[in-house]
Order: C-alpha cells, then structure tokens, then sequence
C-alpha cells in the first residue's frame, strides 16, 4: 500500500496546467494566502505553497513504465474545467486550499488508466483538483467558495510520468 510512504517516494500521474493558468495560481496564492498561515514541517518534502501545478490523474503507481507508456498512449485527452476554491481538512495537522475540478472527464481518465495500471491509491475516492496550497489548520476557510478560478479551463493532451526516484516523463495521450 502507498499510503504509508513519503510523498517523495511515490509515483504518479499527472496532467500539468498550461504555464499561464499555473502562474496565476501561484500569483492568486501569493496575493491571497499569508506566509503565516502556511504549514511546513521540516521532516516533509512537499508542504507550505504548492509551486508544481498541476492535477494528479493516478497516484500511488507500480506497474512498469512500459505498461505505463502503452497505457497513456491508448487514452484520448480531455478537457478540464475548474470550479470554486475548496478546502480538504482531513489531515490532523493540515488542511489543503485547491481548486476543484467539475467536469467528468478526468474521471472518466482516471477510472480508465486505473483498470490498465497496477496503483494503490492513498484515498478510496478519486477527487480530482489543484492543488494550491498545504495550510495550518483552520486557516483556509476564508478561502472557500472563492470563484476566482470558476470557468477557466484547458485541454490535456499529455500527462508527466513523475517516478520516485525523480525521474519524470511526458507522455501523450490518443498516440497510438
């Protein structure tokens, strides 16, 4: 099971945002969330303000990059359209400003690569979003229901193999 692993020693899936919707994400964090309500603990490698934006498609991955690449490869892209700022809170010494996702599509993406690839995911319940921000407890209400991100949207066409050794590759979608 992944779950008990550093997030540094996990695989994924990902779909990056184009440069101009991940670089008003970091802005609108910069502009909206004080360096004081930021949580980081120095044992973690990935807390406090989210700078790599982008939307995970499958986590916790152990398959072989083969299977990966000819997986990836058999899927079309898809559109990704955003909603309100929300709030996860069901860590105990965290909670998770993110943008969340309305549309099915990366769903639909999701349940089709998990079918083809060996995963263990950390939740049961895929809930696909940006994230923005890793905040100290009780400080991200305020953002909640935020509309800035409402209705942008964007196309994936390529998702970023992100192994736990470091390595990443980009993969296309809808190649073969």
């Amino acid at each position: 099971m992944c779950s008990g692993k550093p997030i540094y020693e996990k695989s994924y899936l990902i779909a990056e945002l184009p440069e101009g919707l991940a670089d008003d994400i970091v802005d609108w964090s910069y502009d909206n969330i004080s360096e004081d309500s930021l949580y980081y603990d120095p044992t973690d490698h990935s807390f406090g303000r989210e700078s790599y934006i982008h939307v995970t498609v499958l986590s916790c991955i152990e398959d072989t990059e083969k299977n990966i690449i000819e997986s990836v490869n058999s899927r079309s892209g898809c559109q990704v359209e955003l909603g309100n700022v929300k709030l996860f809170t069901m860590n105990a010494k965290f909670d998770v400003v993110m943008i969340e996702v309305l549309n099915g599509d990366v769903h639909n993406l999701n349940g089709n690569l998990s079918k083809n690839i060996l995963n263990n995911p950390d939740f049961p319940k895929y809930i696909p979003h940006v994230t923005i921000a890793y905040v100290k407890k009780g400080h991200g209400e305020k953002f909640v229901e935020n509309r800035y991100f409402k209705g942008r949207s964007f196309h994936i066409e390529e998702l970023v193999y992100s192994h736990k050794s470091g390595k990443r590759v980009k993969l296309l979608l809808g190649k073969s």
